[in-house]
């Protein structure tokens, strides 16, 4: 089954909730919330080994007041966008 690309329409919405998130995030409008901060004292108290593995697109969890940062991205980050149709990044 072919997938159909979706209209200009379409990607012009997504690319401009991306671009709101990406600049409230730069702006200092967003910050770690309570489950961040929750994570980050966690791997503060751990004594052995630590992994955390986040769905951190945001760098929300890198923001938190970690004492040390053991944490691995298992998806897509938002500061690094990059084009599908020529692959410049963003």
């Amino acid at each position: 089954m072919r997938r159909r690309r979706p209209s200009r329409a379409i990607r012009a919405k997504v690319q401009a909730f991306y671009n709101a998130r990406r600049s409230s995030l730069r702006n200092g409008n967003v910050m770690p919330n309570a489950a961040h901060r929750a994570l980050a004292d966690l791997e503060r108290k751990f004594s052995g080994e630590f992994l955390l593995v986040t769905q951190n697109i945001d760098d929300l969890h890198d923001r938190a007041p970690a004492s040390r940062n053991y944490s691995s991205t298992c998806t897509a980050r938002l500061f690094k966008a990059r084009c599908a149709a020529c692959g410049e990044g963003a």
